[in-house]
């Protein structure tokens, strides 16, 4: 007799603590230590179910991908709920160290590259989309209680904001992420130039 199959929900329920184990392993161990078998430890299964969950390595980074999209969005409605205090600069910084601190931000680089090895478009999940523009919003939202000079464009500045903190996560090694007191002095800089 063979075993029962697994129902939708259980499924999905098994896959979201796959990728809560997953990102376990990278967060103590880095991106690179992930493997199927990694992942099985961490989850104290075997093998064979975690490749019944995800075909490859490929499909397990897209799965932590797709949830670390889903914190970004809540990370930019936090960003959105600080409008107003703290200081510019401060919740900028605050917004790139969480952005950057993302335990799947290796990920990122890894699936940007293999899209660019495939020569597919590049997929939207990576951050980009949305991004630029929530923290244009945010920015616009400090012009309306007058944190932000009237004449400044916080589409552009958000623009430049979202490129540079995105740039941090895909730079990887080759541009060491910023100690959170550069990072604070740098977004303070800018704060103060679109201050009135």
């Amino acid at each position: 007799m063979s075993p029962p199959r697994r129902s939708a929900e259980s499924t999905v329920e098994l896959r979201k603590r796959l990728v809560e184990h997953a990102l376990s392993v990278i967060e103590r161990e880095g991106a690179d230590a992930l493997t199927m078998r990694s992942l099985a430890t961490e989850a104290d299964c075997s093998v064979g179910l975690v490749y019944k969950v995800f075909t490859d390595r490929r499909e397990l980074v897209e799965a932590i991908l797709e949830r670390e999209l889903a914190e970004l969005v809540e990370l930019l409605d936090r960003l959105m709920d600080r409008a107003g205090r703290y200081t510019v600069g401060a919740n900028l910084a605050w917004f790139a160290n969480q952005f950057i601190a993302s335990p799947a931000a290796p990920l990122v680089r890894e699936a940007a590259a293999t899209e660019q090895d495939s020569g597919s478009p590049p997929e939207s999940h990576h951050g980009m989309e949305g991004l630029e523009a929530a923290v244009g919003r945010y920015l616009s939202a400090e012009q309306e209680r007058s944190r932000v000079r009237p004449d400044v464009d916080t589409e552009a500045i958000g623009a430049l904001v979202a490129a540079a903190v995105h740039n941090l996560v895909l730079a990887g090694a080759g541009w060491p992420r910023p100690s959170e007191a550069l990072l604070r002095r740098r977004m303070d800089g800018l704060a103060d130039a679109i201050s009135p």
